[in-house]
Parts: C-alpha cells; sequence; structure tokens
C-alpha cells in the first residue's frame, strides 16, 4: 500500500504519498522540489512540464512532472489531484503502466516523482520507421496495452487519451502506458465529459460537452460512456502502428470530426485478415457493439503473436533484428522498438495511402 506522510512544517511537501514502486534509496528522502536537480525538459504544456531530475540524496535519475498552480482552472486542478491519486493508488500498478514512485502537492504546483523511461516514445519510432510489421505491432505495442487497460478497467479507470504519444519505449520489452492526466476512476465519478486528442476519439466522447466544474461528473442527466471508449483508441492506435497513419486524419479539425462519425475506412492491402477483423470490431460506431478489453485480449490476432511477459526490467533501449515472421515485402520489420531519440515531426505530416480490404462487414 502507499505510505502517506504528512511532512513537518519546513519541508516543502504539504503532503506526499510514496508507493511500494519508489527504489528503497529515494523513499529514504528527503523530498520536496529543492531535493531534486533538474536538467533539461522532456515535454509539457502551457502549465505542466516533465523534466529529467537527479534526487541529490541518492543521485537516482527520475521524471518529475509538475503542473504549477498560479492560473489554473479549478476544473484542472480537480484533474491534476485526480491523476495524484490514480497514479500512486493500486489501481494504477501495473508492468505495463509506467511506475510512478510518489506524488505530493505545495502551494505552488502539484508534483508526481516517474520512472525515466529513456527509449522515446512511440510517436517517434513511428515518425523514424513509418510503421511496424504485425509481429512487432503486437508483441511490442498492442499486446502490453491491452494488459495494461485490462487491468486498468477491471479497477473501474478509464484512460481516456490513449495515443503514441503516451506509450513510452522501454527498450526491447515494449511500451508502457504514461500519462494519466485524462484517466478517471469510474466507480467514483461518471465519465461524461468530452476530452483526448482528436483523432483517437470514439463517437460517444465527441457528442459530450466540454467539462465546465467537477459537479458536471455528478450531474444523473449527462450522457454516460464506458471502458469501450479505450478500445476505440486501440483500434486506432491498431491502425496507425500498422500503416503509418492516423485513419481519420485530416487538416480540418471538422473533416476529422465527420470521418469518425461518417467514414468508411478502407485498410491497405497488404494487412491481414485477422488484423482488419480486429481493428473493425474496435471502431464500431456503437459501443455496444464493441468487445470489451479482456475479449480483444483474447482475439486470435493477438493470442497468436503475444503472450504475457514477466515484468520487465527498467530502462534501457537497443534495436534487435527482425525475425523471419517480420519480414514483409522483401524487407525486415525492426522488431525492438527503440527510437533513435530524433526530433519528432509534425503528426499532420504523415499520409498514408489505402486500397481494397473494407473493415466493414
Amino acid at each position: 500500500m502507499p505510505v502517506t506522510r504528512t511532512s513537518p512544517a519546513h519541508q516543502p511537501p504539504a503532503e506526499l504519498v510514496v508507493t511500494p514502486d519508489c527504489p528503497e534509496a529515494l523513499a529514504a528522502g528527503p523530498f520536496g522540489l529543492a531535493a531534486f536537480s533538474l536538467r533539461e525538459r522532456l515535454g509539457g504544456g502551457k502549465q505542466s512540464s516533465v523534466r529529467r531530475a537527479v534526487h541529490r540524496a541518492s543521485g537516482l535519475e527520475v521524471a518529475l512532472k509538475q503542473y504549477t498552480k498560479e492560473g489554473l482552472h479549478p476544473v484542472h486542478a480537480h484533474q491534476c489531484r485526480r491523476e495524484l491519486r490514480l497514479h500512486s493508488s493500486s489501481a494504477c500498478r501495473h508492468p505495463a503502466v509506467l511506475p510512478c514512485y510518489a506524488v505530493w502537492e505545495d502551494a505552488n504546483a502539484f508534483y508526481l516523482l516517474l520512472e525515466l523511461v529513456k527509449g522515446g516514445d512511440l510517436y517517434q519510432v513511428l515518425h523514424e520507421r513509418r510503421r511496424l510489421s504485425e509481429g512487432t505491432a503486437c508483441r511490442r505495442v498492442l499486446g502490453p496495452v491491452l494488459d495494461a487497460l485490462e487491468d486498468l478497467h477491471a479497477a473501474g479507470v478509464l484512460h481516456r487519451d490513449l495515443k503514441p504519444e503516451n506509450l513510452l519505449v522501454r527498450g526491447d520489452h515494449g511500451v508502457v502506458l504514461a500519462d494519466l492526466g485524462l484517466a478517471i476512476d469510474s466507480c467514483r465519478e461518471r465519465p461524461v465529459t468530452r476530452l483526448g486528442t482528436l483523432e483517437y476519439m470514439p463517437p460517444e466522447i465527441l457528442r459530450c460537452s466540454a467539462k465546465r466544474s467537477s459537479a458536471c461528473n455528478r450531474d444523473l442527466t449527462r450522457p454516460c460512456y464506458d471502458g469501450t471508449c479505450d478500445v476505440w483508441s486501440v483500434g486506432v492506435l491498431a491502425w496507425e502502428v500498422l500503416t503509418g497513419a492516423s485513419p481519420f486524419h485530416d487538416e480540418s479539425k471538422d473533416v476529422i470530426r465527420d470521418n469518425i462519425l461518417r467514414k468508411e475506412l478502407v485498410a491497405p492491402s497488404g494487412m491481414g485478415r485477422e488484423a482488419r477483423d480486429f481493428i473493425r470490431r474496435c471502431l464500431a460506431r456503437d459501443p455496444a457493439e464493441r468487445p470489451t478489453v479482456a475479449q480483444l485480449r483474447r482475439h486470435p490476432w493477438i493470442v497468436a503473436r503475444y503472450t504475457t511477459p514477466r515484468p520487465a526490467p527498467a530502462g534501457g533501449s537497443s534495436v534487435v533484428s527482425g525475425s523471419a515472421a517480420d519480414k514483409t515485402r522483401g524487407r525486415t520489420q525492426p522488431s525492438g522498438l527503440a527510437s533513435s531519440g530524433s526530433t519528432v515531426g509534425d503528426r499532420s505530416a504523415a499520409t498514408q495511402s489505402v486500397s481494397s480490404a473494407r473493415l466493414t462487414r
């Protein structure tokens, strides 16, 4: 169980939660912003940042995610506190979910101390390689993602922002699911809000209204959605890793919305029959017609290519050569996922022509 410590007045954190995943040398403390040497910025937004940091006392490298409180809208403050609570809870502890070591807040910000994964993210991999073979996609991406989501959904947690940018590459061990910033515990709150990344958003979320206050989650008159929203995103992810582009992409947001609601997808001629069936089931526009994550995990396309591994060691990145099963059209597809760490290109630059093999029944 996570250990909650109320800090003395002279220490920066007002409340500190240290999780069982925290390395012993780090768990000994101290904590607080001053306890870390901040290095380069790894990502973030207007009021958030993720930086590589070194714990001064132990010398351990971590990723420090920080949300600045000044000017933070109450809705976003609510989401920050929810993220801290979820990521430090036992519900989100899984080998394929990015480990959280500790969380706290002070007068200035919210903080999450996370494992530092040095392999980059899946978006970088796709930018460099364009696409993955079906074997690599199942073994290194979709299998681990389904394993993680199955546990999250069993605990009532919906991720709601599954996309390549939120999948970090842990060397040859595949991806880990990161960024629970939009996740929600559906046992405590009703998921009723339109949020996420547009190209990965299912129709039922697209039709929801934006959140204006935390009271929205208690409004029983608003339509509610469930874990099948993540199933839709798995289908979009599967399409993108196999083709190199989102199935609904366009320069216009209005066109993307229309594509999500109405576009009939046509798969590339080289996509296998089982892969097409897997994606078709995920992208059923009626959420009642989609399988659960547990059912997807038993789909023949996944079962034939992926076995749930033992917990993988953290860190590291390397490239391994493709196997015979990963060779298509005379070219060997890489079976590892390590990224070279080069600059990530614009998502809109990726395009992929499609032909034959309709996904509809």
